[in-house]
This record gives structure tokens, C-alpha cells and sequence, in this order.
């Protein structure tokens, strides 16, 4: 990083506005919006109980009244950390980092809306340092312009090959250009966009892991990155733990995990080399360290159908994809109009 500058000071400003009023969304009204159903299901599971067993005791056909409720969405004596591994274990299609983290938290600070939501408000100021790591792995470590078998410069190539020859031009070969890197504000405009996301706030004000989530496939990525640039064994232990963070945190970052081993395999160009050694290494070890939660899984894959039957439900196909733009919208502007507006 010896080539590092800082954006020019007016630039600076400008981040750094972005970036204080990012944090700001991130904090204030923390405690004023709704606690919706699935952050009650946080609070129920943290707490050590089941949405079982909280059904058997309050639909009786008695009213019940708010402090009764309270009861299942707060910590008490008579449930303790094992109880909530034993309702984490009764929903293994949510691994239990983030709701392990919860509960001390809680623990620590109390069971307020505020105290439950700020893990997930101060988690994600962690994707800001991550994502302008990534950054720099990207565009500014060298690893680019270094190494010829990665994607960059394969893809340059591949332009060069479908471009015409220029007419009447020198037959005489001219000098090979290096590739340039990245201008240094890249890292800093991708902070800027995550500070003011919409869809990044919303989920930093919510007690749920998706902020935590966020965090660990930034870091991963970087990660990643970092152990391909070095190539040694430190590196490819950073890489293996952040995809164990990453595991225990979501289901879904086997999907992440696959990406990377399809990007490694291609950047060596399908070739048996020593990075391609490291990685599935590395990949082997997160793997095992995950085999608890995996067998988990198939001792209740009955549990896990039923919990998800709703993602079974039939929708029509433009229904999906305007759902998708939407939220791929939702990462940039906000507009707030409701679903059916024509905006929307």
C-alpha cells in the first residue's frame, strides 16, 4: 500500500458526510419501529423457548395480557443457555452464531428493544472496514496486475481479440501497457453506498442476523482474495475461519463458498496448483468445523421442511421478478411507495 493517497479533502468531506449520517439512520428511532414477527421469534428463541411451546401456553382461549407475553421474549431464571441451544436445535435452518451472540448481549444489557437491536445496529458498522478491504484486495493490492491467470486480464485480452485491427497502422509492435489499477476512491464510494443503502439500515435496525451475515461475506471475499495474493498458510487460515463465521451464521453461504471455488478453479485455469490445494484445504477445515451443525440438520430435516414450507408457495413468475428488482432497487433508493403504486 505504499502507492496509497487519499482522496482529495472536498472528497474526503463528502465520505466522510455519508458515512456519519449512515451511522446516524443506523441509531436513531432504534426502539420506535415495530418489532415484527420474526424479531419476536429472535427474542422467543434467546430466550429458551419454542414457538411450540408457547403456543401450548397462550392460545388457551384466555385473554392474556402484555406482561404475560413479555415473559417468552425475555430472560428468566428458569430457562438457561441450554434451553436456547435446545430451541436453536428444534430451527437448524438458522444456525446459532448470531443468537449465541444475542443472548450474552442481552444478557450483558438487558432485553429492551433498543438493547436487542443495537448487536445488529453495531455489527453492521463492521461491513465498512470489510468492504474497503475487499476493495483494496480488488483493485489496489497488485494481485491483478501481478498475476497473469486471473480474470482481469484475461478479460482484456478477450476484448482485444474481438476488436478490429485498426486500418494503416505501424505493422511494428507497440509496448504492452500494464494494467493500472483502480482509482484509490473505489473503496471509499463503496463505503458511501453502503452507509446510505436503504436496504442496509433497514437490516442494521433488526434484530436479525443479517447485518452479522453481511459482515461475514464481505470478509470472507477479502479473505479469500488475500490467501490467493500471499498464498500461505496464515492467509488460508484467516480465509477458513471468516467461511466458518460465515456457515454458522447462514445456511446460504454454502452458495457463497461455492462461488469462490468456482472463481479459484477458473482464475487457475482449471489447473491442479498449489492455490487450488490451499483452497479446498481451507474449504475442508471450515467444512468439518461445520459437520455439528450439518448433522444437526439431518437428524431434524423434518423440523427444517416444516419451517420452511412457506418458501414452497406457488408465485407467479413476474410477481418474483418484480420482487427482485425491487429489492436490488431497494440497495440504492427508497422510495416508500407502497406495493402497488405505480412508482413502485
Amino acid at each position: 500500500m505504499k502507492n496509497w493517497h487519499l482522496p482529495p479533502p472536498w472528497w474526503r468531506f463528502f465520505i466522510l458526510t455519508l458515512l456519519v449520517l449512515g451511522i446516524f439512520f443506523r441509531f436513531v428511532n432504534i426502539d420506535k419501529k415495530v418489532y415484527w414477527h420474526d424479531e419476536v421469534y429472535t427474542s422467543i428463541r434467546i430466550s429458551g423457548y419454542t414457538g411450540d411451546e408457547v403456543g401450548r401456553e397462550i392460545f388457551t382461549g384466555q385473554v392474556i395480557g402484555a406482561k404475560e407475553l413479555q415473559k417468552y421474549q425475555q430472560l428468566s431464571p428458569e430457562k438457561g443457555l441450554d434451553d436456547t441451544i435446545k430451541a436453536l436445535a428444534g430451527h437448524p435452518e438458522h444456525p446459532p452464531l448470531y443468537y449465541l451472540m444475542a443472548r450474552m448481549w442481552v444478557q450483558l444489557f438487558g432485553s429492551s428493544v433498543a438493547v436487542i437491536r443495537s448487536l445488529s445496529a453495531i455489527v453492521s458498522l463492521l461491513v465498512f472496514p470489510c468492504i474497503y478491504w475487499l476493495c483494496w484486495e480488488l483493485f489496489h493490492s497488485g494481485a491483478f496486475p501481478c498475476r497473469r491467470n486471473t480474470l482481469l486480464p484475461k478479460l482484456h485480452s478477450k476484448i482485444a481479440d474481438f476488436s478490429p485491427p485498426a486500418p494503416h497502422l505501424p505493422s511494428s509492435p507497440s509496448p504492452q501497457l500494464p494494467i493500472s489499477p483502480a482509482p484509490p476512491s473505489v473503496g471509499w464510494i463503496a463505503i458511501a453506498l453502503l452507509s446510505i443503502s436503504p436496504f442496509y439500515i433497514l437490516y442494521a435496525q433488526e434484530a436479525r442476523q443479517y447485518s452479522l451475515w453481511t459482515v461475514t461475506i464481505l470478509l470472507a471475499n477479502a479473505a479469500l482474495m488475500r490467501a490467493i495474493r500471499l498464498n500461505n498458510s496464515s492467509s488460508w487460515i484467516v480465509y477458513a475461519t471468516a467461511l466458518l463465521l460465515g456457515l454458522y451464521t447462514s445456511l446460504f453461504s454454502v452458495l457463497g463458498a461455492i462461488g469462490q471455488g468456482i472463481y479459484v478453479v477458473t482464475i487457475e485455469n482449471f489447473r491442479w496448483t498449489q492455490t487450488v490445494k490451499n483452497y479446498l484445504l481451507a474449504s475442508l477445515i471450515a467444512i468439518i468445523a461445520f459437520v455439528p451443525w450439518i448433522l444437526l440438520t439431518i437428524y431434524n430435516w423434518e423440523s427444517l421442511q416444516q419451517n420452511t414450507t412457506w418458501t414452497n408457495m406457488p408465485m407467479p413468475r413476474w410477481l418474483l421478478m418484480f420482487i427482485w428488482l425491487l429489492n436490488l432497487s431497494n440497495i440504492f433508493v427508497d422510495l416508500i411507495f407502497p406495493f402497488n403504486h405505480p412508482f413502485t
